[in-house]
């Protein structure tokens, strides 16, 4: 198994934050947290965030996660395969499940897609989305202008200046 490990957390509180998952972690002997990513559930896609102000999912990812077979682990493996450690189950691709408190478990499952760590900060991250943003808006543009040339190309006896222009730039007639 690799040293960087990484679980997903569909559903939880939205009251948890890094120190209390932190302690969940420790309590059951999972392994260091790097960081954690938290996800709304239900996302529409862009930058606006619909959040359900109940619960929330999180991507947990460690920078140490140990390997302790002869630990044994306070959780119920939903499948009940007689596996007692945690990331072998994980591995597996089987869901684990931790009580957290009387009201509240949380079904831990492998991150299939970890996202990379990034050297850049949200800034450099939004201005690069911004800088594609309106890459997509220039090609949009272009392709508006050659989907125009393209279907005006055998009419040419009604041809508006723009259409005129356009033959001239992209398909060199004078």
């Amino acid at each position: 198994m690799s040293v960087y490990s990484s679980i997903y957390i569909p559903r939880m509180s939205i009251d948890h934050n890094i120190d209390s998952i932190r302690k969940v972690m420790e309590h059951y002997r999972i392994g260091t947290i790097s960081h954690i990513d938290f996800t709304p559930i239900n996302k529409q896609p862009g930058f606006t965030e619909n959040v359900n102000q109940v619960v929330m999912s999180a991507f947990v990812h460690f920078s140490d996660p140990l390997f302790c077979s002869d630990l044994i682990y306070r959780f119920q493996n939903i499948n009940h395969n007689g596996n007692s450690d945690f990331w072998d189950v994980i591995a597996t691709g089987q869901p684990c499940k931790f009580q957290v408190s009387e009201k509240e478990y949380w079904l831990c499952l492998k991150n299939k897609n970890p996202v990379q760590r990034t050297m850049m900060n949200i800034h450099q991250v939004v201005e690069n989305a911004r800088h594609l943003e309106k890459l997509i808006e220039e090609q949009a543009k272009k392709i508006e202008m050659l989907e125009k040339l393209i279907g005006l190309r055998s009419s040419d006896s009604e041809e508006d200046q723009d259409t005129q222009l356009l033959k001239r730039k992209y398909l060199k007639l004078e």
